[in-house]
């Protein structure tokens, strides 16, 4: 009788295995990981869609080693950790990452290598979240745009900080909020951004269908009542076909201690857009300058 009972209860807890299943606030990722594990570090999952499902609200996943770990789709605050280590995201087809995480949602990506192989569509696509930060990361390669951020709600914020944006068919950050997200803001410090279509984008009124149109840099015209604001700081925009396109009204792009050259147009105001230089930059060697709209002195 007593082997039976303690036949019995094992069996009662391996069915009901409720603790081992509990999402951890730290998961990790390894190139030669199995999805089917925990994610925990001495046993971590191969993809990054396999480590976020373990993953708690507001936790964090760490890339323990170099590795290709596949596109994902973010829906809850979550840090995404390769710094120090190669974290690849490699696709073909589709978008590297996808940010939904609603409006409270907060998400970090810092180290990231994501490549499109020039057949991927947008490398970091933000449909909602409160703030996304990407930081030490790589984004080439996408047929759209290297960042897409385009909120569907009012204060989405986004940070580009230290990370090279080249290569991309579309614009290297395109900011275009959505009619329900009334004021969206952008801050990109210390970033390479290079040989897109243009560099950085700021649209009051959404993306058009096709990313390259070429009068104004992949904007739409039609709409109103979005305000974009974004600022550009130390940052190099070299190679584009446009450096710093303004579009629309209730468009601003602020720059301060940016280097705009080598591109065929370096400031470009579409619809009545806005540039304001803080009188800082460097402004030379495009094949078209351009002017800002206006000028502040820097403080």
């Amino acid at each position: 009788m007593r082997r039976t009972l303690i036949v019995l209860v094992v069996a009662f807890a391996a069915a009901f295995p409720s603790s081992a299943l509990a999402q951890a606030t730290r998961t990790w990722v390894s190139g030669v990981g199995d999805d089917a594990n925990p994610c925990s570090r001495t046993a971590p999952c191969k993809t990054f869609a396999g480590a976020i499902s373990k993953t708690a609200v507001g936790g964090e996943i760490d890339v323990l080693d170099p590795g290709g770990f596949g596109a994902v789709t973010i829906t809850q605050s979550v840090t995404i950790n390769a710094d120090g280590v190669t974290g690849g995201v490699l696709v073909s087809g589709t978008n590297g990452i996808t940010i939904n995480a609603g409006s409270t949602g907060h998400v970090t990506l810092r180290g990231l290598d994501i490549n499109g192989l020039s057949t991927g569509l947008n490398g970091v696509q933000v449909l909602s979240a409160a703030s996304v930060r990407i930081e030490l990361s790589r984004i080439y390669g996408f047929t759209l745009n290297g960042v897409d951020f385009e909120p569907t709600n009012p204060g989405a914020r986004l940070l580009v900080q230290s990370s090279e944006i080249y290569d991309n068919n579309g614009d290297g950050v395109a900011i275009a909020p959505q009619a329900g997200a009334t004021t969206v803001s952008a801050t990109l410090r210390q970033d390479e951004i290079d040989g897109n279509t243009c560099g950085v984008v700021a649209g009051a009124f959404g993306l058009a269908a096709s990313p390259n149109f070429s009068t104004n840099c992949g904007m739409n015209s039609t709409g109103t009542g979005r305000t974009a604001m974004v600022l550009t700081a130390r940052s190099d925009l070299f190679g584009n076909s446009v450096g710093v396109e303004s579009v629309g009204a209730l468009a601003t792009n602020n720059i301060s201690g940016d280097t705009v050259s080598g591109n065929t147009t370096g400031l470009k105001v579409v619809v009545t857009g806005k540039i304001v230089s803080f009188a800082d930059n460097e402004l030379a060697g495009n094949t078209t300058d351009g002017v800002p709209t206006s000028t502040k002195a820097h403080h």
